[in-house]
């Protein structure tokens, strides 16, 4: 009867699995939207009223941000 012949085990040459994400929990993504929301609140101005005149201002003068607006309007 014939030997069996061992087969040598294959190295592993590969990257190693990787771990999926570790899921946030509630409290992460709430923390982390309300310091979204005060970095962004810092930034908001409210013009009421003029909002209309704020967009055709921005049309009239090819701008396309409303940054570019703002500092037209603060550099005149």
């Amino acid at each position: 009867m014939a030997e069996k012949v061992a087969i040598p085990r294959l190295l592993v040459t590969s990257c190693p699995a990787k771990k999926g994400k570790k899921r946030k929990t509630f409290l992460e993504k709430a923390a982390k939207k309300r310091s979204l929301d005060l970095a962004r609140g810092k930034t908001k101005i409210c013009i009421g009223t003029s909002f209309e005149r704020w967009r055709q201002l921005k049309e009239d003068k090819g701008l396309k941000t409303d940054a570019m607006v703002a500092e037209l309007l603060l550099h005149r």
